[in-house]
């Protein structure tokens, strides 16, 4: 008994000293393995993420405020100011630095002492960012000592001293110039706002956002060491801003205000462009009403947005690129028509009895009475409808859409802004897609007097006019004549010469014919109210009709002086009444204006 237990302790024993045995080993093999663990997490976080966990360590002991750029200025030709900057409060919000609680409660104060909607300020967080947000900017005096009396109950919150932009003239040239405003989450996500931070003010139309990326500049920023608390220790480094570029434009800053302060003298909608014929620089560009581009700057509610948009008149609206039917503007397009495809000769003669019957139905003159025996100069001063009625109707559709297609009626003029209609120049495939009908006798005989289907726009007409006074060069307007480095060296200037083109096909006769009608127009027609002592004048009324009950739109192009002709322009007043009662009235006031102040034209620097 006693050799059996013996046996079964010695068997007992070698079994748990190898089970013992082999615990030891697996126990060493998970130290080694835990350790070759360790080891490679050390290296990793030393070696392979060193600088992505540097960077989020320095992050947490640094703080950046931002240094905004200095916007670039805005000039006239005469590098009279448009938009500059100037010192204002804006106001920055961190919430990567509160919690959700701390974060609404903050925004929900600020809502009350910035008077804002709590829904836009909150619209306005990007709670994922960790850079501070601008909330609002061009704080008023109110909102700023609400917020330094209350900075306690605020964290998160800074107020900062920027330069921000500034319109000196609040509405002037305002669609030309556009407005700024807060970048949205969506421009955020685009490639050309990678640098932005969110709130940021950005163009949002005109030339503040055509010529964003040249006017910005390059942001600095200021960075500070966080103490325990996270609050600023010391100011460790500053990179300064860059300033962005300037732009010099082709306006003259005293004509824009001039033509500006007749159209709202009126309290109606109109337009007014001024052009050089030879370059096509454009001197004046006024759509009223327009709006205080400040307002956006300081940051406006969605009530006060909704109230502007709903304004009388719509003042967004830029007048001078939407497309009216011209009336008789348009008869000088009808005239070169008729006279290049053999239609009609400077010799021929109309009876002008007030009205002409078309299949049954009478179009009227505008004088009832009639004008008797007439040839085509006699027609173009007194805008003789009939004269043009007989054309159309002997020639069609085609000669006229194709002359009007050659000043390119029925398309952009290329300016450089956003927005511009194309224009209407109808034919009998146009009516077939749109109305699904044919095209009538009558369809021909609006047309060629600028009713009906056809529509121009205001600088259309300019650019129209310029070209009968060069004798077929025909510009393209443009706005843009510089751009300036923030040293003050230019990096652009305009070359308009690349850009015109002649209108070949048309007989350097029968422009003479057309501008010797509208000289005969000034002289002794429609015109006559546009006449100067000194000067010769060239131009041609608009009557046209609109929506039935309506006042007529008043039109008047022209172009001055008639021996060498320095300015081309038009007037358009909005169901305004006659072009030559009411347009050419506040014509003759602008020439007058030009003739006695000759404005100074812009050269191309000469290259060394």
């Amino acid at each position: 008994m006693s050799n059996f237990d013996s046996g079964a302790s010695l068997y007992d024993f070698d079994y748990y000293k190898a089970r013992t045995h082999r615990r030891i080993l697996w126990i060493f093999a998970a130290v080694i393995l835990i350790g070759f663990l360790l080891l490679f997490r050390l290296f990793s976080l030393q070696i392979v993420q060193h600088e992505e966990l540097s960077a989020r360590a320095e992050k947490n002991r640094m703080r950046s405020m931002p240094l905004l750029a200095p916007r670039g200025m805005v000039y006239d030709r005469q590098s009279k100011i448009l938009a500059t900057n100037k010192l204002s409060h804006s106001l920055l919000f961190h919430p990567g630095r509160l919690s959700t609680q701390q974060a609404y409660q903050t925004l929900q104060r600020l809502s009350h002492y910035l008077e804002l909607p709590y829904s836009e300020l909150l619209a306005r967080v990007r709670f994922d960012s960790e850079e501070q947000i601008y909330l609002a900017h061009n704080l008023n005096s109110k909102a700023l000592a609400m917020i330094s009396e209350n900075q306690s109950r605020l964290p998160g919150v800074e107020v900062v001293t920027e330069l921000e932009r500034f319109y000196p003239e609040n509405e002037l040239a305002s669609h030309i110039l556009g407005y700024m405003g807060q970048i949205t989450a969506e421009e955020l996500k685009l490639p050309r706002y990678k640098d932005y931070r969110p709130g940021a003010l950005v163009g949002k139309s005109g030339f503040e956002r055509l010529y964003e990326r040249y006017l910005k500049g390059k942001d600095g920023q200021s960075l500070y060491s966080l103490n325990i608390n996270k609050n600023q220790n010391k100011q460790t480094e500053t990179i300064p801003p860059q300033a962005g570029h300037s732009l010099k434009l082709t306006l003259d800053k005293s004509l824009q205000q001039y033509c500006m302060q007749l159209l709202q003298a009126r309290k109606a909608p109109g337009a007014i462009v001024v052009m050089e014929p030879d370059t096509g620089a454009v001197l004046a560009m006024v759509s009223n009403p327009s709006y205080n581009l400040n307002l956006f700057t300081e940051g406006l509610t969605q009530e006060e947005w909704k109230t502007l948009q709903n304004t009388r008149y719509f003042p967004f609206l830029d007048r001078t690129l939407n497309p009216y039917p011209p009336g008789s503007i348009f008869k000088m397009i009808t005239t070169l028509a008729a006279l290049q495809e053999g239609y009609l000769t400077p010799e021929q003669t109309f009876y002008s009895r007030g009205s002409l019957n078309v299949g049954g139905h009478i179009f009227y003159d505008w004088n009832r009475t009639g004008f008797g025996i007439v040839n085509i100069y006699k027609a173009l001063a007194h805008s003789i409808d009939t004269v043009f009625y007989e054309l159309a109707l002997k020639m069609g559709i085609e000669p006229i859409r194709d002359h009007a297609r050659l000043f390119e009626l029925d398309q952009p003029t290329g300016i450089e802004l956003q927005g511009e209609h194309p224009g209407l120049i109808p034919d009998k495939a146009w009516k077939k897609k749109v109305y699904h009908s044919d095209w009538l006798p009558g369809d021909s005989v609006n047309a060629s007097i600028g009713q009906g289907f056809v529509q121009m726009t205001p600088l259309q007409a300019t650019r129209m006019v310029a070209t009968i006074a060069n004798g077929g060069k025909m510009p393209r307007p443009y706005l843009l004549q510089e751009i300036l480095d923030n040293t003050g060296k230019s990096i652009y200037t305009a070359e308009p010469e690349k850009h015109q083109r002649w209108i070949s096909g048309i007989e350097p006769r029968h422009w003479e014919v057309v501008r010797r009608g509208m000289e005969g127009a000034v002289s002794y027609g429609t015109a006559k109210a546009m006449k100067l002592k000194h000067f010769g004048v060239a131009g041609k009324t608009g009557t046209a009709e609109t929506i039935p009950g309506k006042p007529t739109h008043a039109w008047i192009v022209a172009y001055a002086p008639t021996d060498h002709p320095r300015y081309a322009m038009t007037v358009f007043l909005e169901h305004g009444g006659s072009g030559g009662g009411k347009a050419a009235p506040l014509a003759k006031q602008i020439l007058n204006y030009l003739l006695e102040r000759p404005l100074a034209k812009v050269e191309k620097e000469k290259q060394p």
